[in-house]
């Protein structure tokens, strides 16, 4: 193996394997920049996305007359074409299929639109009615608050009068002279010169001045009818051309990242269509129940509100909260509609939404709400609405596309550092208490063997890296160290309180020994050797095994003295990259001079050279050699059970 240290290029980025740390990086070869990737290349590709980001972003604004109808057709095709693709499955053809659906849909639109029109019209005739009860709230609202309000007007007042006052004295002679003319009436200072112009008495003024407010909205649902229509009706053709648009030459990756935007957009929109409707059935019956007038009218209104991110679910209940004050006389019924809707939103956001979103839609907390500021300054209130499908289709792309994987950064839900480079990251920061809780989240769905393995061994690597490139000073490589063998000793020692009666349980391979097994960790080279010696040794320990691990103030020699005189069953010499293999080979020589018959594991944590430098580490003298603590931990079991073994009497 290369003992030379390890050098990476400045802007190389780490590749993991499936250990989570790069090849490269652990086999200590270095990467020079190429000679075609010159520096700046990097900063002129950067000004090259910002500047396609602002020609579309002006692109989104400046068409949005054209393109919102488009997102919507798109946004109701992904709603509609699983009940034409349904109805195609049971044998009517695709365009029957599509009329049907559109024919369901329309209508169930109607009616909606029916009965929120009539139900809101006898709330507008009924508000007269409830005049006396709103100023009776308001009289008992306003007394309790008169006191303060007068107070408040009073000290305004006196502060306008202050304002208004005249010139003082002593600055009077600097005032300039009274003009000679008349001064003005005030009915003449205060005469605005009015045009009166002829009210349209043509009919066709008339009906245009009726008609014009609703000619955009009626062209633009139109518009959407038509291009829903032909997006079902085409939807196979339009896929392929998509396909064939952004490049049929990465076809896997192409058609794996239209299905990915597809099944999410498909599956937020499914959800949230059922936690709508059975938040709206629920606002009708609860208002119901309580008497409040017009439950449909709210239910159905709630549940359309709630498409809108954050502010629906809020309008959503301050409109009926609101008519009850008028409504109903007293406090109790005005608290128990509030209360309704509070519970109905714990019961949505706690229960319903993480049961029927199911998986994570991929779009975290902030970037939701960033990016629903973003669609509504773009296209408005019909932005506000379309700004979750859009972003889960920017956070697809970003995952695909390179040049965009800074909107994956931004707004995806998941971490984009591994757990090791955070940890590692928390570290460098000297903020353990954060590193620690990455970890204690880790080990809720994981073993402590795959913390080590997963997490705080390429931790310690990454740590050894940068040592070894003399990018850490001494008392940053000692505060780390120190950090790490810290943050393993508190995880073993909160896994242990968990175990039944605090005792590990031994493993099933050598359960049937007599004697628990001696196993001696021995570090090959310097501290971290040590450390990850003792995260062994704590795996070995909850397998059964009686591990010990030794210190690297250590000599070889002495080492040789004590597992000769100690009945050891195997010994494991650890060793981290990118040094140590040297003195590692050296030490096992040793040992297996003095010592044949022992087991030798040699542990070479996380090396891309490992395979390469196997052979010279069995020639050197080792039985087996492993690059994790898990792999350790089961060739050391294999090793002792088949020493035993070999031990027992055979009986004739």
């Amino acid at each position: 193996m290369n003992d030379e240290p390890l050098t990476l290029a400045p802007n190389a980025q780490l590749q993991t394997g499936p250990s989570g740390i790069a090849p490269e990086a652990a086999s200590g070869e270095s990467h020079p920049p190429r000679p075609d990737s010159p520096r700046g290349s990097e900063g002129y590709s950067g000004l090259l996305t910002v500047a396609i980001l602002a020609v579309t972003i002006l692109a989104l604004y400046f068409a949005r007359d054209v393109l919102l109808p488009l997102a919507l057709a798109i946004l109701l095709g992904f709603v509609l074409a699983p009940g034409v693709a349904r109805l195609e499955r049971w044998g009517a053809g695709r365009v029957p299929s599509v009329v049907i659906v559109l024919a369901l849909a329309f209508s169930l639109l109607a009616g909606v639109g029916w009965i929120v029109a009539r139900q809101f019209a006898e709330v507008t005739a009924k508000l007269p009615e409830y005049r006396d009860t709103l100023l009776d709230r308001a009289r008992a609202l306003g007394g309790a608050a008169r006191g303060t309000l007068t107070e408040f007007t009073e000290t305004l007042s006196q502060i306008g009068a202050e304002l208004t006052k005249g010139p003082r004295p002593e600055r009077a002679a600097e005032a300039p002279a009274e003009s000679s003319e008349p001064p003005l009436s005030a009915d003449e200072s205060a005469a605005v010169p009015v045009k009166v112009l002829p009210a349209p008495t043509s009919p066709l003024d008339i009906a245009r001045s009726w008609f014009s407010p609703l000619l955009g909205p009626l062209g633009t649902s139109g518009l959407v009818v038509v291009l829903v229509t032909f997006i079902l009706i085409e939807r196979r053709d339009l896929r392929t051309r998509m396909i064939q648009l952004i490049g049929s030459s990465h076809l896997h990756v192409t058609t794996e990242a239209i299905n990915d935007a597809a099944n999410r957009v498909s599956r937020y929109l499914r959800a949230q269509l059922l936690i709508n409707a059975s938040y709206g059935a629920a606002v009708t019956l609860g208002l119901a129940l309580l008497g409040m007038p017009n439950a449909v009218l709210w239910g159905v209104l709630g549940a359309l509100l709630r498409f809108l991110p954050y502010v629906g679910p809020a309008l959503a209940a301050a409109m009926p909260i609101g008519l009850s004050l008028a409504v109903f006389e007293g406090w109790s019924r005005p608290l128990l509609v509030a209360g309704l809707f509070i519970a109905l939103e714990l019961v949505v956001n706690n229960g319903l939404e993480p049961w029927l979103y199911g998986a994570s839609i991929g779009v975290s907390s902030f970037g939701i709400i960033m990016m629903a500021v973003f669609w509504t300054w773009l296209w408005g209130p019909i932005g506000l609405v379309l700004a979750m499908p859009l972003t889960v289709c920017l956070v697809v792309a970003g995952n695909y596309v390179p040049s965009l994987r800074f909107l994956t950064i931004l707004l995806s839900d998941r971490p984009t550092m591994p757990l090791q480079e955070r940890i590692y990251q928390r570290l460098l920061a000297l903020d353990e208490e954060e590193a620690s809780e990455l970890a204690a989240e880790y080990l809720q769905t994981k073993k402590l063997e795959d913390l080590y393995d997963e997490a705080l061994l390429p931790a310690l690597f990454l740590a050894e890296r940068d040592r070894h490139n003399q990018v850490l000073t001494e008392d940053q490589e000692h505060r780390i160290l120190r950090a790490v063998q810290r943050l393993a000793d508190e995880l073993r020692g909160r896994t242990v309180d968990s175990l039944e009666n605090g005792v590990r349980p031994a493993s099933p391979l050598t359960a049937h020994l007599a004697n628990r097994p001696r196993v001696l960790c021995i570090p090959a080279r310097d501290a971290a050797d040590e450390i990850a010696g003792s995260m062994l040794a704590e795996v070995l320990r909850r397998r059964g095994y009686e591990a010990e691990v030794g210190s690297i103030d250590v000599l070889a020699s002495e080492w040789l003295q004590q597992v000769s005189d100690s009945a050891h069953d195997a010994v494991v010499i650890s060793t981290l990259p990118p040094l140590g293999a040297r003195d590692g080979r050296y030490l096992c020589k040793r040992l297996r001079a003095e010592l044949p018959e022992l087991p030798i594991v040699f542990g070479l944590w996380f090396s891309a050279e490992r395979e390469k430098t196997r052979e010279r580490l069995l020639a050197s003298g080792a039985t087996e050699v492993v690059g994790s603590l898990s792999e350790a931990a089961e060739t050391v079991e294999k090793l002792v059970i088949e020493r035993a073994t070999q031990r027992m009497p055979r009986v004739a």
